[in-house]
């Protein structure tokens, strides 16, 4: 985390504040990060992606420093493989929910090479459920549904590498659209690269 100390110094410059700061993760495999307001206190708190490792979720203090919240706040239970990250209001409640691309398990070449499909994760989108605790509702939200994959990968996941929270149809209801690819294994005579759009219908918890 880097700090802007144009203020300070009346030139553009920047100190690295991470460890004073309490997200000095070194133990953390880091993959990809978003920051919103998920508690509406006026300051952004911010979600940091594990690679093949839990998320964590920081809690903005206000005076320049976080709070480590992963284990309570439910984002940080699973130990997945993380690129990028979205926050926004998908039901529309005032609270920030969030939505996570995920890939695989970069250890291992399996899921490319050898099963296409057996290895990738799915996405997942978290309701804000206030107090700063999140549920997986990937499920039921039509996440794991994903169209044109071929007959033996039905229900299956495509390896994601970057998610947005847009209004795309202008109706006053968040959408989701995530760009993927499967490698170098190409399936069903399409293109490699794969955008996938989900529009919402007045999606409530």
């Amino acid at each position: 985390m880097f700090s802007n100390q144009q203020n300070q110094s009346n030139e553009l410059s920047f100190i690295d504040v991470a460890l004073q700061a309490g997200v000095f993760e070194t133990a953390q495999d880091s993959s990809g990060i978003c920051i919103g307001d998920i508690d509406n206190d006026c300051d952004r708190d911010l979600l940091v992606l594990g690679n093949n490792d839990n998320n964590r979720l920081f809690e903005n203090n206000g005076d320049a420093s976080f709070t480590d919240i992963s284990a309570s706040s439910q984002l940080g239970n699973d130990i997945k493989t993380g690129s990028t990250c979205s926050m926004g209001d998908v039901n529309n409640d005032g609270l920030l929910d969030i939505v996570i691309a995920n890939s695989f398990n970069f250890d291992s070449s399996l899921a490319i090479f050898v099963k296409p499909f057996a290895f990738i994760q799915h996405n997942q989108l978290f309701f804000n459920m206030g107090s700063n605790s999140f549920h997986d509702i990937s499920a039921e939200a039509g996440l794991h549904s994903l169209a044109a994959l071929p007959a033996q990968a039905q229900g299956s996941a495509t390896i994601s590498w970057s998610i947005a929270l847009i209004d795309y149809d202008m109706d006053g209801y968040i959408d989701i659209i995530h760009s993927d690819d499967n490698a170098a294994i190409p399936f069903a005579n399409t293109a490699e690269l794969i955008v996938v759009l989900y529009i919402s219908y007045k999606m409530v918890v």
